[in-house]
């Protein structure tokens, strides 16, 4: 038994012993005076002798008892843990950070993890006999491996020793709202216990990040206490590759070409002490066939200089990419890594590059067996093909397709669908279209040309989920007739990064005269590409069903990256149809520029290959039924792929998988990293900390954390113990004694007994 004031306790103890120094000291014999009436006196006391020496024994015994039970009460024996009291115990959750920032190594070799099991397992030792104990990890997303809370502290006690860190972000928010959840499913006629919620980690900037509010999750649940171990001030630096942008994510090497050479931006951060020290990272980068692992030798090099207060680089580098599969096809991984350091989750990063010999392209419209007489007679179809394909040798395949025979078996094969004429498409087949998009096509629509009136966008705009509203008709530009395109929002995530330096340029002679611009609201998730002076929207894109997404991540263009299941392809609208009685463009030098780097960048961007963080389960497009991981100790398992494309478990670990359909063929590969958001190394002020972490309750006023005292926990864990000061049973006891002993010694001294009276009422 252990008592929460042991000083009280002995205190207590000692103050037992003064009823027996009383009653020693009235013991001690003086010299008798003999006087008349003392034989008589002394004839009755030796009759009584015995009964009166059980009596003074017994009023010992309770004035003892009284003392010992106040001192008992005062040192609180921790009896409610073990059930003696008619308590229950306490629920004692363990939130251990277990996320990539937690594979952060001292120099002595050990990691942050193995201080935080070692921490657990001393806060699971100081636990008392009667409280349980749960386990939750935070590494993303969080995992109540132990919920509810489970008595066998031994079971829990080799969990955490089991536990090894993961290259996904710090859950917390995970771990509270798991923690609240089972709490609040808790039935009323359940024996209630207190929770104790213990958070055990280094607190990072990388494992807390403050610029991110926590969810209310602890809000309303007044008996939950949250501790947690103060913030390290311990120093580290980090390294990390952050980032690798081939500039085209789809190489085509076209007839006969067996390998390419592709430009390729590293992008390199500093966290934590390094910001401030000079230092040299060597960067290696080098291609390989997935499942397969390349060589030193076949590496590219390039050396980064920091100068103190730098945080951030980056450095170009070429390589090599061959060409791969019997047909040409097939896909090829970048991977770049640096020196190691004390972090080493984030010094590798991988990303998948398609190779193909060409592009397979459909257009999707009524073909026209001779052309137009005239420039102006041609129709839009007409001007993509050879925009499309301008050569022999452009490594793009067209297909025309009629709009009334759309479906799967005709998509199959198809990398990019032009349609010019939505008006003709039937109102099945955009469903059509919307599942080529979910696989990962990519589609460009433009208005038809010789539409009046235009119904056909609202199949659209509900196909596709999109939040963009269209005028029924479309506008003649005003005055001449011209407008000059806004050059300035063309980022639209990197679909016409190669084209930044000859853009404007090329746009200043191009000539709209009539559009069909929708209206995009506020909604976010769609990129402008290229705007008309007016303001108008004239050539966007977007992700089906991302605008409004909450699962939707923005690329700095604003194209949005979906991870929302099924959500892998891109949508291209061209507000002004690509004929002269619309716009010049056609004839303009940009229409083939544009309309390459759209078909070539656009159907990178569509899922054909796939980059995430680990910590989330894996988003697919449609038709993959599993992951299989090619590289690393886990080479060879497979994750289930349910039918909207999410895969059955979370992939906590960096590394290459190929996505597989029903068959067993590869669809494409998918690059899991580190994440590197989650590695960051600096160090977060403890009242910052605490006043985030006090949020979680809903309550800003109310300070409900406290710090976990590392040295004894135990004391940390019963210090906060809500109720009396005292033990209230104990307390009682007390006072039953002491009444007891009140009555007792007035029964012992005869002051109860009543008078006898004689006939005449005087006591005899």
């Amino acid at each position: 038994m252990s008592f929460l004031h042991p000083g009280l306790l002995l205190a207590g103890a000692l103050a037992v012993s003064i009823p027996i120094i009383i009653h020693l000291l009235f013991r001690q014999r003086r010299k008798p005076i003999e006087w008349a009436a003392m034989r008589f006196l002394l004839e009755a006391y030796r009759k009584r002798r015995r009964r009166l020496k059980l009596e003074h024994w017994i009023l010992l015994a309770v004035r003892c008892l009284v003392i010992a039970c106040l001192a008992l009460a005062l040192g609180r024996p921790l009896l409610e843990g073990a059930g003696l009291l008619g308590g229950s115990g306490r629920d004692v959750y363990l939130i251990v950070d277990n996320g990539v920032a937690s594979s952060l190594r001292a120099t002595d070799g050990s990691t942050a993890l193995d201080e935080h099991k070692q921490r657990a397992r001393a806060i699971l030792d100081a636990l008392n006999p009667g409280d349980r104990a749960g386990l939750i990890t935070r590494g993303a997303p969080a995992d109540a491996g132990v919920r509810p809370a489970s008595s066998d502290l031994g079971a829990i006690g080799r969990l955490i020793d089991e536990l090894e860190p993961t290259d996904g972000a710090t859950d917390l928010q995970g771990a509270l709202g798991a923690l609240a959840a089972h709490i609040e499913s808790i039935e009323d006629d359940e024996d209630p216990r207190p929770t104790v919620a213990t958070i055990v980690s280094d607190f990072r900037v990388g494992s807390a990040d403050l610029t991110r509010p926590l969810a209310q999750s602890l809000r309303g649940l007044e008996d939950v206490r949250l501790l947690a171990v103060e913030p390290t001030e311990l120093l580290a630096g980090n390294t990390q590759i952050v980032g690798i942008e081939p500039l085209r994510s789809v190489v085509l090497t076209g007839a006969g070409r067996a390998a390419e050479d592709v430009s390729v931006r590293v992008q390199l951060a500093r966290t934590g002490s390094a910001v401030g020290e000079a230092g040299v990272t060597t960067v290696r980068l080098r291609a390989e066939e997935p499942g397969a692992s390349g060589s030193a030798a076949d590496d590219s090099r390039a050396t980064v200089r920091w100068t103190p207060g730098q945080s951030e680089a980056s450095v170009t580098m070429t390589v090599r990419l061959d060409r791969i599969g019997e047909e040409g096809a097939g896909a090829s991984v970048l991977v770049g890594s640096i020196d190691r350091d004390a972090l080493e989750a984030d010094n590798t990063l991988r990303t998948p590059v398609r190779i193909t010999d060409a592009l397979e392209v459909g257009i999707v419209g009524t073909r026209r067996f001779t052309g137009g007489a005239t420039l102006a007679d041609r129709s839009a179809a007409d001007w993509l093909r050879p925009a499309l394909a301008p050569t022999e040798t452009t490594p793009v395949r067209l297909t025309d397709l009629e709009p009334g025979a759309l479906d799967e078996a005709t998509l199959i094969g198809l990398d990019a669908l032009f349609v010019p004429q939505p008006d003709l498409i039937p109102d099945e087949a955009w469903g059509v279209l919307r599942g080529f998009s979910d696989r990962g096509g990519l589609i460009v629509v433009t208005p038809p040309a010789e539409t009046t009136v235009h119904l056909w966008t609202d199949a659209f705009t509900e196909a596709f989920d999109l939040a963009w509203s269209f005028p029924r008709e479309s506008v003649d530009a005003p005055d001449d007739g011209v407008f000059t395109i806004d050059a300035e929002t063309s980022g639209g995530g990197g679909l016409l990064t190669l084209l930044a330096e000859e853009l404007e340029p090329l746009l200043r002679p191009v000539g709209v005269f009539r559009v069909l611009a929708p209206d995009l609201g506020a909604a976010s998730g769609t990129a402008r590409l290229l705007e008309l002076s007016s303001g108008e929207p004239w050539l966007i894109a977007s992700r089906p069903g991302s605008v409004g997404s909450a699962t939707r991540e923005e690329t700095p263009g604003g194209l949005a990256v979906d991870n929302s299941p099924g959500r892998a392809g891109v949508v291209l609208y061209l507000a002004s149809a690509p004929t002269l009685a619309w716009t010049d463009l056609p004839a303009r030098p940009l229409m083939v520029p544009l309309t390459q780097e759209l078909v070539r960048q656009g159907v990178g961007s569509s899922g054909s290959s796939l980059v995430m963080s680990a910590g989330k389960p894996a988003s697919l497009s449609a038709g993959v039924a599993s992951i299989s991981r090619v590289d690393g100790e886990g080479a060879g398992r497979a994750i289930d792929v349910d039918d909207r494309g999410v895969s059955a478990q979370p992939v906590r670990s960096a590394g290459i998988f190929e996505a597989l359909d029903r068959a067993g063929r590869a669809r494409s590969v998918l690059a899991v990293n580190a994440d590197t958001r989650s590695a960051r190394t600096d160090l977060n002020a403890p009242e910052a900390l605490r006043a985030w972490l006090n949020a979680s309750f809903g309550s800003q006023d109310e300070e409900r954390v406290a710090w976990l005292d590392s040295e004894s926990p135990g004391e940390t864990l019963s210090a906060g113990d809500r109720g009396s000061p005292f033990s209230l049973p104990l307390l009682i006891a007390a006072l039953a004694l002491a009444l007891l002993e009140t009555g007792l010694a007035r029964w012992f001294a005869h002051a109860w007994r009543e008078p006898r009276r004689t006939g005449a009422g005087v006591t005899a």
